[in-house]
């Protein structure tokens, strides 16, 4: 290919060339492990939230006592 007298070439293997179905493939795969991911944070953050709640409940039960 020429562009303004350069002459550029190219050499890619077949394995670094996707098709429009390999990248839709490959972002639908990436975007269930976001979700996956996200609903893991959710429930470690319900989890953690209940564990603050827990000792909250046992430091004034201590504290009365």
């Amino acid at each position: 290919m020429g562009v303004d007298g350069s002459f550029f070439s190219g050499n890619v293997s077949k394995e670094h060339v996707y098709t429009e179905q390999q990248l839709e493939t490959q972002l639908s795969r990436i975007e269930q492990k976001i979700v996956a991911y996200q609903s893991e944070l959710d429930e470690q953050d319900k989890k953690n939230e209940q564990d603050k709640q827990k000792n909250a409940t046992e430091i004034e039960n201590l504290e009365k006592s």
